[in-house]
């Protein structure tokens, strides 16, 4: 391994929930930065690295001041990863990673960059819309239902403010559908707020109905957001204690839209038993399966060379792909395959929840790499190096297959005669067993791990 390649993420700094007393710690006073621990003069390129919130490393100087004091190298925790920079309407926001980036590297940080190809923390809502389809030139525009979500039978909300501060529960049944009781009321009608649904394809620019099947225990008002967080206006409609349904006119003012209730300025029992979104609709057509890498390699374009404009050629190395290895199945070498997503089928349909987007599904295990590798050597600085980074690869239960099969994996992808990869990122754990012969073993394992990696060079 080379040395100017190693970074050790050694420690993660947290905010204590309570506080204690500067006495408590008196010793640590006595004691030098951390990094003045390291001999540079023996080891110059070794770089001592933390995780790092960067919200706390902006705003709070205490923090910040810990951070550059002790370490190195710093890594963000989520704000460089692609969800934090692009949301599900594909709009980029650099802005938190510039700031970091400006800021750490002035204060005399190397900055580590995580990630920039994950199935993780993905706006799923964008590259999915992406891939639908696209409209039939031959098709005429028909009056549809394009959302419906029944609260009867489809029981489920997404995040929620703090309901114990704000004194409200939100519970289901198969007769009323959803129920939100409120205990009291807020200072502001959001304080009361979750979210209904989100991922709503719609067309932008486009004409649509929303009807609410609405009562509550009394008279009161529905606010809500039909939108994401820099599109569509907040709005609202009177309830009576009566089942009804109430339709508001809208224009979408995004392709994939999430909708947003609040009721905060509202004491009692709030019932929903039905939203649906009507309006025109064009027929798509299928891409092909070349289209749909030909998409995914735009979006990919435009995220990697968005974020290297960002970071200005500061941030030198980053971990290119993360977390590959599935840990189990076959490459057909005898080696663990890559994930992928259960749901998905080539040749069929495919629909996940959450932020996973598996780039390989589509653009396939060979060529999701080497496109983000290309994409980042294409727009990040020439002396950037680029990591496979993963986890388990010091396991003893399997004779370390897992980093085995990354190896072979890295080979793969380098056979093009074009990828390069520069190293070998490891999230290894760290384990105590108070049996010698588990220790053992464990240790074992780990100087495998080490002695594996560096064989590759």
């Amino acid at each position: 391994m080379k040395q100017s390649l190693l970074t050790i993420l050694a420690l993660s700094l947290a905010a204590s929930a309570t506080a204690q007393s500067a006495a408590d710690y008196s010793y640590l006073d006595k004691m030098s930065p951390l990094k003045e621990y390291i001999d540079h003069s023996k080891y110059p390129n070794f770089k001592l690295g933390v995780g790092t919130t960067v919200y706390d490393y902006l705003q709070n100087a205490k923090f910040k001041n810990l951070v550059n004091d002790n370490f190195t190298e710093t890594v963000a925790g989520n704000a460089m990863k692609m969800s934090s920079c692009v949301d599900n309407n594909g709009n980029m926001n650099f802005g938190t990673v510039k700031q970091y980036v400006t800021a750490a590297t002035e204060a005399g940080l190397n900055v580590y960059g995580h990630t920039l190809a994950w199935h993780s923390q993905q706006p799923i809502g964008w590259l999915k819309q992406l891939l639908k389809g696209k409209p039939d030139p031959s098709a005429q525009a028909t009056e549809a239902v394009v959302f419906d979500k029944d609260f009867r039978k489809n029981q489920t909300v997404g995040w929620s403010s703090d309901k114990s501060k704000f004194g409200y529960t939100i519970t289901f049944d198969a007769t009323n559908g959803m129920k939100v009781r409120t205990t009291k009321k807020c200072e502001n009608y959001w304080d009361v707020q979750w979210l209904a649904a989100e991922n709503i394809a719609l067309t932008s620019g486009n004409e649509y109905k929303i009807t609410f099947t609405v009562k509550g225990s009394s008279e009161g008002s529905l606010h809500f957001k039909l939108g994401d967080w820099n599109n569509g206006p907040y709005t609202d409609f009177k309830f009576s204690t009566e089942w009804k349904d109430y339709t508001i006119n809208m224009t979408a003012q995004c392709a994939t839209n999430f909708l947003l209730l609040q009721c905060g300025d509202f004491v009692g029992d709030l019932y929903v038993r039905q939203i649906k979104i009507e309006g025109k609709t064009v027929p798509l057509v299928a891409l092909t399966q070349q289209e749909k890498h030909d998409t995914l390699v735009y979006a990919m374009d435009r995220w990697i060379k968005g974020m290297m404009e960002a970071c200005d050629g500061k941030v030198k190395a980053w971990d290119l792909v993360n977390e590959p290895i599935s840990g189990g199945g076959n490459d057909g070498q005898g080696n663990y395959a890559l994930q992928h997503d259960k749901n998905y089928n080539p040749g069929g349909t495919w629909d996940v929840g959450g932020e996973a987007f598996y780039w390989q599904d589509f653009l396939g295990d060979l060529e999701y790499v080497r496109q983000a590798c290309r994409l980042a050597r294409k727009y990040g600085p020439k002396d950037m190096v680029l990591f496979i980074n993963d986890y388990n690869l010091e396991s003893n239960w399997d004779n370390n297959k897992k980093l085995v099969s990354l190896i072979n994996w890295i080979k793969k992808w380098e056979a093009d005669g074009v990828t390069k990869i520069d190293g070998i990122g490891t999230q290894m754990h760290i384990n105590y067993c108070i049996d010698q012969t588990d220790l053992n073993n464990i240790k074992k394992h780990i100087t495998r791990m080490f002695e594996l990696m560096a064989a590759t060079g």
